[in-house]
């Protein structure tokens, strides 16, 4: 009898016993086609594994040799993109979210199919307690791995794989007698414990000259105070000082089709840059879109549509406030010379200083910072740092950009 390891992966449908037998079969399908994009976007074709489907989900042993960080991060980042687009754009009755269980273990010919504790623990894994609450309504997708993945694949970093972006968590269930530790892993900005944020030095004085102080301002730029979001933002006046009765006037009776979600952040934005925190700023100014097109990780160009005149005026003065004009959105469009299409986004990337020419590959956002200075019109770069463990992340980034910039055309600000 051989004994081989291979690596194991389990995916579950929650709630899919309460949809309708109609409902089961047009999830069955998406899901499918869904697993097949992911899988082969990931280099570990769906085409060679071993399935057994179960109706809400399905278990899968991998071939040998496959490449275990493709499957660990790049399918779950994969799975995640494709399964926001389906659910934002269905019914919540249609809304696919999935539990993901992977292992990596010992595997033995059966006389009717394989023998296998990984099997078995992966099982235990998939219907875990520790999985099943973190997939929470805000999520399309929860990640739960065994210690052996996260030991040999997770640790190394290799592959734009972070371990802080895992929570360990115990697996137990005495009835079955198992006892595991494991990982879980949610795709939303937030859920790992952010890192204590850094103090930045004092903002240079403002001055209707070039700065003196440049250098220092560019060498600050370079590693801005970019920390994950938290869950929910206070309102002003609530913890730390809000940014004052005038922003606050400003985001709330004079924005009254502004939902209370968007005016907090916006409130929060321009908190961010009392506090010189600019990089906080810069994701502030993005979520804030998010929230008001209702979308999730990154904008398609019809939701520009969505994002009303006096919002994207509030985002602009607060930036313009800041810089004295330098940066914002009206800062930006003088920098614009032509209409743009959606296929211009290296064009605009070089305008406003993202990029020196239309070639340069995308740079992590720790060193795209440093290129800003008080000279051009960088901020609001429209980025998330939080996204940047996405493959796709630049293709996200440019969709957000065109979709603003598409929309600011049309902008009176």
């Amino acid at each position: 009898m051989a004994l081989f390891q291979r690596f194991v992966l389990g995916v579950d449908v929650q709630r899919f016993s309460e949809r309708t037998m109609k409902q089961q079969r047009e999830i069955q399908r998406a899901l499918n086609r869904i697993l097949d994009e992911a899988a082969e976007s990931a280099g570990i074709s769906r085409t060679r594994w071993e399935r057994r489907e179960e109706g809400d989900g399905e278990t899968a042993v991998l071939p040998e040799g496959v490449d275990l960080a493709a499957a660990v991060r790049t399918f779950v980042s994969e799975l995640d993109w494709r399964l926001t687009d389906h659910n934002e754009d269905h019914q919540p009755a249609m809304h696919i979210r999935l539990r993901v269980a992977m292992h990596f273990g010992a595997i033995a010919d059966g006389s009717l199919g394989y023998v296998s504790d990984a099997l078995t623990e992966l099982k235990r894994l998939l219907d875990s307690k520790p999985v099943r609450r973190v997939l929470i309504p805000q999520v399309n997708l929860a990640q739960i791995i065994s210690e052996r993945l996260y030991q040999e694949v997770v640790l190394p970093g290799l592959d734009g794989i972070r371990p802080s972006q895992f929570q360990e968590v115990l697996v137990d269930i005495p009835e079955k007698s198992f006892r595991r530790t494991a990982y879980v892993y949610v795709p939303i900005s937030g859920f790992v414990p952010p890192e204590p944020a850094r103090n930045p030095p004092p903002r240079p004085p403002k001055s209707s000259q070039e700065p003196t102080s440049s250098q220092e301002w560019t060498q600050w730029l370079a590693s801005p105070p970019v920390t994950p979001l938290p869950g929910p933002i206070e309102e002003p006046g609530q913890g730390e000082p809000g940014p004052g009765p005038e922003a606050s006037a400003s985001a709330s009776s004079e924005s009254p089709e502004l939902t209370a979600e968007v005016r907090t952040l916006v409130c929060d934005l321009r908190e961010a840059l009392t506090r010189n925190e600019v990089g906080r700023a810069d994701a502030l100014t993005t979520f804030v879109l998010l929230e008001s097109a209702g979308r999730r990780g990154y904008l398609r160009e019809s939701d520009g549509d969505r994002l009303p005149d006096k919002l994207l005026t509030e985002i602009d003065s607060a930036w313009a406030e800041f810089s004295d004009g330098a940066w914002g959105f009206q800062a930006q469009r003088k920098s614009i010379s032509r209409v743009l299409s959606r296929k211009d986004f290296r064009e605009l990337s070089v305008m406003l200083g993202w990029r020196d020419e239309q070639a340069e590959p995308a740079s992590p956002y720790s060193e795209f910072a440093g290129r800003a200075d008080y000279g051009r019109p960088f901020y609001p770069t429209l980025r998330l740092p939080e996204r940047e463990w996405y493959p796709r992340w630049p293709d996200e980034w440019a969709a957000t950009a065109m979709s603003v910039h598409i929309r600011l055309q049309r902008w009176e600000g």
